[in-house]
Formats: C-alpha cells, structure tokens, sequence
C-alpha cells in the first residue's frame, strides 16, 4: 500500500512571524524611550550655550563699565575674550551726553546681548576692590582672609600664610634708573662659566663704582643656567677692594635661589638684599657671585671684552675674611653684564597665598595660583612673569574735596545739632544731619537713617548697637571727624541694594577700630590707619593703611562695582537702565 508523506515546509513561520513582531514593538518602546531624553539632552546643550552667551554678554558690558567709571580708555567697539569667545560690546554717545552700552554674547552660533545706559549722576565714590590701601600698605595676618582683590599703593605683607581669595597688586613708587648699568651687546659676545663641579674658577667677580654716592638696594644680573634640575644656590654679595680683588669684608648679601635663574637661555634675575647698603662715590667696590660646585651643571654670566670703564672681572674662588683666590679672566679684560639699583618705595607682596593673579615690582614667599607678574621673586611656589609692565598707584575711591562737598550737602539739605547725641534700646531715626559732638548707638539701640550724617566727633557703634538705612534702594554715609569704633556685636547693615559708608577724616593709626561687628559696612579711612580683628567683617575696605588681623575678614559683594555714594552736585556716571535687548 503506497503512503503520501506531505512535507510541512512552513514549519516555524508563526514563531518567526512572532519574533519580528516582537521586535519591532520593542524598537518601538525604546524609541519612545530614547527619544525625549536625546531632546532633553538637546534643549540642555541649548540651555547652556544660552546662558553662557548671556554671561558673555555680561562680562562685555561690566567690563566697558569698569572702563567708563575709572577715566579708562574705551573705543567705540570693545571685545572681551573669554575662555576661547569673544563679546562685543559697542558703546555710543547719545546727544544728551549719557552713554548707551551694548554687548553681544555669541557661543555656538547662540546669541544674547546685554545693554544699559550710563547716565552723568552726582559725583561719588565707587569701591571697586574688596580692600585698596594707599602707601601705608595692607598687611593680614592672624586668620584674616579677604574674599575679593586687593590693590595696594604700598606693601601687601602677610604673616601665618593668610588668603586673598582674589587677585593681589602692590603699586608702589618705583625707582627704576639703575646707579650703575653695564650691558653692551646683546646676545653677549662672551658667556664665562662657573660653579662646575671643584674645577675653577668656582666664583665669579666684578669691580665697579658708583659715580655718586648712593644706597643700593637691588643687583640685577644676566644669566642662565645649564640644567633644569638642582643646583646650588648662588651668594650675591658687595664686598670691600683688597688690592684689586674681592675683599674680605661683605658689605651685604642676598642668596639668589637657582631656580630664579634663567635656564637654557640668558635673561635677568634680581636680587634685592634686606636692606639697602651704602656706597660712596669713587670708591672702588666687588660684585661677587659665590657659589659651590655644581657637579656636571654650571652658571653662565653675560660679558663683554672691556666694555665698562670702571672696573673689571674675576674669575676664582670666594673666602671670607681673606676675599679668597682670583685671577684673571680667559680672555681677560672680561666685564659682566649687570645693574645696580637704588633703593625705592618699590611695589612688594609678601607672605600671603593668592587665589588670583598677584603683580608687583617683588614677590617673595607667597603661593600664587593665577599669573606671577614680577620682576624679583624669591621662595615662591613659581617663577616671575617679567614681561608685564609695572603697575601704576590708583588714587583711593574718597577725597578731601568729595568728603567737603558731602559736608556741605548734609548742612544745607539737613539739621544741625550741638552735644552728644546717644542712641539707647529706645531707637532713634533722622538725618541728614550735622551733630556738633559724638555719637554713640549701644545698649540693642537701632539708629535708622533717613539720610547722611556729619559727627564732628567721634562715632561708636558697640554692644548690640545697630544701624540701618530707611531706604532698601538708597546707601547712607557717616562722616566723622575723629574715630570710628565698631566693636561688641555693633553693625551697620544696609539691603540687597544699599550700603552704610563710614568715613573718617582722622589721620591717626587708630583712625577706625573694628572689632567683633561691623555687618555689611564699607569703611574708609583715606588720611589713616583702619584696624580690623577679633571676628570682625565688612564688604570693602579703603584707607592709607589697612591692618586685618585676628580671623577679622573682608567679604566683597560683586554689586559694590555697581554703588557710587553720592551726596552732593553733579559729575560721574551711574546707571540708568540695564537688561537683556534684542
């Protein structure tokens, strides 16, 4: 019996039916999944470019701002680079003498732009740095920290390692014509070593004189080295003449640290002694590089042959007491290449850690992260940046002319009163007002102020003592004659927009004492000394002197840039109008 086999060849459709089935929901269900999270990753990237653009913008026109308030030079276009962008910023002139400013903020073809309008305001006074000090200079110590930069016509010197949490600039008034300058051609034509392992020479020497006597404070010197790694350090001394070599008798010394020496390729390195050393006029003095060996690596000093009329150099080895072994150099009749400097009011930061830039003529043992603009530096944690040009001194935010004018302001748009005034727990509110005496606000008193005061005498604000504005829109200021203490818990706290100024015409080393208080105040002491310790804080602080001590701190608010405390006739810029535009 023949049997019919029919063959199933569809075996297994409706499975793989069911898998393509089953695939293309899941395609589905994860494209649906993926899908808004690539838009919300997209509208994030737009987002920030967005916002980045905004602050592009903003910067461009904070920064033509800064230029305008401050007597800057500004060009009718300005750009600003920032991070690899650049913002725009046009600025015009509108007929009615007022400034219309515009910046645009482009990043990933995403743009935003920033305008306000600068009109001519009363004339005031702008705080602009978190502390500025005239040619008493800053000096922190104890704990004290400054949250903000600091610009200083004097010394910046700090003790205990404090903080600037900001940029650091010591101006000074500088003397920069050398006493004696030798450097004739450049590259030199000669390169004499030293210091190479305990062959000679070891040393090197050079004469000179000083065509009048002078005090001579700083040695420059052209010079290289030939390694990167260690080396020993190099003793820069003046000594006496004996018999037509070094001397035995070091005038002064300063050791300059191998690492402040060129490497590779010639260029300067300063040395400035502790203090200055006397010199007289036609007396014959050595310039001695005295070092140890160096094993393999060696100094290179910049000569010429017989360029300097007025002495000679020495190659051999230094000794004290006796001056040591010298001869002749090879070729001989070689002079180095080198600078005397006088001494001066030179620009000096010293001792602090900065978070930003730090730029002085002297840097010396300080932490810098940002850029090191020096011209001397000495155990920093990185080398002087000698292109830069020096800083110049910037005059201090109050005058004696503003602070009359202000004066005069609160006599005539005010009330005058005679005596002591003193403000318990029962409160007080007036101004403007001249108070012929002191005045004194203690015991939880509140003084509200409805305008600016003139205390002939002194101002104390102590144990619980509080003063404020009447105005969330309007800055107050206190002018006295004498001192200003703030101590005990006293403060003196202005809103989101205002301020309390307190300024001191007192010359005195105790001009302001600030301790334990003080909130959100501004002080400033342009002719004297402002002492701030003991916890203390403020939000800016501007005097000849300023003395931060004993965990005291200065906080800067970036809306200070932004007030001018004004109180009298017509003259600088404020602004009118800001926001974003088309």
């Amino acid at each position: 019996m023949k049997k019919n086999f029919i063959t199933q060849r569809n075996k297994g459709a409706a499975m793989l039916i069911s898998v393509v089935f089953f695939l293309f929901i899941s395609l589905a269900i994860i494209s649906g999944l993926i899908s808004p999270t690539v838009r919300e990753f997209r509208n994030a990237s737009v987002n920030l470019n967005s916002k980045q653009s905004y602050f592009l913008a903003e910067s461009g026109v904070e920064d033509v701002v800064y230029r305008i308030k401050n007597n800057l030079a500004t060009s009718a276009s300005e750009v600003l680079s920032l991070g690899g962008v650049e913002a725009v910023t046009e600025v015009e002139n509108l007929p009615d003498g007022s400034k219309a400013v515009s910046s645009l903020g482009e990043i990933n073809n995403y743009e935003r732009r920033v305008a306000l309008e600068l009109a001519a305001g009363s004339e005031g006074a702008s705080f602009h740095y978190g502390v500025q000090v005239g040619n008493g200079g800053f000096e922190i110590s104890g704990g004290g920290n400054v949250y903000g930069n600091v610009y200083a016509n004097g010394p910046i010197i700090g003790g205990g390692n404090p903080t600037i949490h900001g940029s650091a600039t010591s101006a000074g008034e500088y003397e920069l014509v050398p006493v004696v300058s030798h450097g004739a051609t450049f590259p030199p034509p000669y390169s004499p070593g030293f210091g190479y392992q305990n062959t000679v020479p070891q040393d090197f020497a050079q004469s000179f004189t000083v065509p009048t006597s002078a005090s001579v404070k700083r040695v420059r010197l052209y010079i290289k080295r030939s390694t990167s790694g260690w080396m020993n350090d190099i003793n820069v001394r003046i000594t006496n003449n004996g018999s037509g070599k070094p001397g035995g008798n070091t005038l002064k010394s300063k050791t300059l640290a191998y690492g402040d020496v060129p490497y590779s390729s010639f260029g300067y390195a300063t040395v400035s002694f502790d203090s200055p050393v006397a010199l007289s006029a036609g007396t014959t003095y050595w310039l001695v590089l005295d070092t140890n060996n160096n094993w393999s690596a060696r100094y290179y000093v910049g000569a010429g042959n017989a360029t300097y009329p007025n002495g000679l150099a020495k190659q051999g080895s230094y000794a004290n007491g006796t001056g040591g072994t010298w001869s002749d150099t090879s070729p001989a009749g070689l002079d180095m290449y080198f600078d005397l400097y006088p001494e001066g009011n030179s620009g000096l930061i010293s001792g602090t850690i900065i978070s930003g830039d730090a730029w002085a003529y002297e840097v010396t043992n300080s932490n810098i992260t940002g850029a090191l603009n020096c011209q001397v530096g000495t155990s920093n944690n990185k080398y002087c940046d000698t292109s830069a040009p020096l800083p110049s001194p910037l005059p201090l935010p109050l005058d004696e002319e503003m602070i009359d004018a202000w004066k005069a302001a609160i006599v005539s748009g005010g009330t005058t009163t005679t005596g002591n005034v003193t403000v318990d727990w029962q409160g007080a509110t007036f101004g403007p007002r001249k108070i012929v005496g002191n005045l004194t606000i203690n015991g939880g008193g509140t003084l509200t102020l409805t305008g600016d005061l003139w205390v002939t005498g002194s101002v104390q604000l102590t144990a619980g003592g509080h003063i404020q504005s009447s105005s969330t829109s309007e800055s107050r200021i206190i002018i006295s004659d004498s001192q200003i203490t703030i101590n005990g818990g006293g403060s003196a706290v202005g809103t989101i927009d205002s301020y309390i100024l307190f300024v001191t015409t007192s010359t005195s080393s105790t001009a302001i004492n600030l301790s334990g208080g003080a909130g959100t105040a501004i002080l400033s002491s342009p002719f004297g000394t402002l002492k701030a310790e003991g916890g203390s804080s403020l939000k800016s602080g501007a005097a000849w002197k300023i003395i931060l001590t004993g965990g005291g701190s200065i906080n800067y608010e970036t809306g200070l840039i932004d007030q001018t405390f004004t109180s009298g006739p017509s003259g600088s810029w404020t602004i009118s109008d800001w926001g974003e535009s088309e």
